[in-house]
This record gives structure tokens, sequence and C-alpha cells, in this order.
């Protein structure tokens, strides 16, 4: 790949005309991608009722685009000159491409599981957020910001599309300490362990593996 021309965000672009049935489903669905990626600003400033619609609307159309990413694997499974680029809600999608920010990327058909290395130390518990995919646990990377999908730290620009949105909810929520949480045994109480108690529930807890 030695540039790219523009970004395609009208269905009258040139480069639209002689698609495949294929290729065409997967502009539609681009576009409504588009749609669904737009952000409402969120701030702890804002009136309570505005906050709430808001991060409402957020979710809402978050849910929207994982939607559209589980019809859209099939598709960009296998395909070649495939890259990545964050979109930061839209912002960054603006005149042409830059290839120093377009990363090459992968799409795998495999479907990682979610699950998680409970520890016990004198004073504190730590839960790490780990996944599988066939037999081998693998530590997630954090070095791109993929919402949707697991990457690992060995192949951090090959993407495995989340299982459900809850997961994906899950990974976000721990991207933000390196896939960690640390609890002081004096507060694992209250919300805390209701939390950790529902992901024993819904996920698979393992003990201290070898990490792909």
């Amino acid at each position: 790949m030695k540039g790219f021309s523009t970004y395609v965000l009208s269905g009258k672009a040139p480069l639209l005309s002689n698609l495949s049935d294929e290729q065409q489903k997967l502009v539609e669905i681009c576009f409504e991608m588009k749609e669904n990626a737009l952000i409402d600003f969120v701030s702890p400033r804002l009136e309570a009722n505005v906050f709430e619609e808001r991060r409402e609307n957020n979710k809402s159309r978050s849910r929207k685009l994982f939607a559209l990413w589980q019809e859209a694997m099939p598709i960009l499974t296998g395909r070649l000159y495939t890259h990545y680029h964050f979109s930061y809600g839209m912002r960054n999608i603006k005149g042409k491409p830059s290839k120093q920010k377009m990363h090459p990327c992968t799409f795998s058909t495999e479907v990682p599981e979610l699950c998680f290395v409970w520890k016990e130390y004198e004073d504190h518990y730590k839960l790490d957020l780990r996944f599988r995919l066939g037999k081998k646990v693998w530590m997630p990377s954090y070095e791109f910001n993929s919402k949707f999908f697991a990457n690992t730290a060995k192949e951090p620009r090959k993407y495995y599309l989340l299982n459900s949105f809850m997961d994906c909810q899950l990974v976000t929520y721990f991207q933000k300490n390196k896939f960690q949480l640390l609890v002081m045994k004096e507060h694992y109480k209250g919300d805390c362990k209701d939390f950790v108690d529902q992901l024993r529930k819904r996920y698979r807890f393992i003990n201290d593996p070898n990490i792909g």
C-alpha cells in the first residue's frame, strides 16, 4: 500500500461504481457505522437529565455499532489491505487519510472467550482480565483502542471480534487500568464483591496460566 486517496464519506463517490454485491453490502454497513460512530460529549458538569440522556444515546449507538461489526466480519475476514485507524467518534475522519496513522491489520473468525485470573495476596486481591483462543490464554494488548475487539500483545493488529456487547463493556472498563483490578481486603465488600460475584457467574475464573 503506497498511499491513500480520500475518505469515502458519500454514496455518490466515483470510487463506489462497479462494486460487487459483497462490496456494496460492506459499503452500506460502513455508512451506517458512520452515523452511529458520532459521540455526544459527556461531562459531569452537565445537568443530570442531559448527562443521562447523552450517556444512554452513546450506549445505544455502541450497541448498534457492535451489531454492524457482526455483519461486517464475514465480509472483512481474509481480505487484503485492511487497515486500522482510530476515528475518535469520527473527529479524525477528515480530508485525506494519513499513511502514518493507517496501520495494516487483519481480522480473524475465531471468537475470543473472556476469562479472569483471581489472585490473593496478604492484604489485597488482584483480578486480571484475559481471553482464551482455543486452549491458549492470552494477555490483551492495550496498544490500540479497539473497543469491540480482542487483540494480543504478540499480534496487536490481528483483531478478534468479542462475543457480546457485555464483553465489549468489560474490556473497555478493564483497559483503563491495564486489564487488572486491585482491591484491598478491607474494602472487598458491598458493590465490589457483588461485581466479582456476578463475573464468576458469567465468566470462567482460571488459575494463573502461562500467558501467550
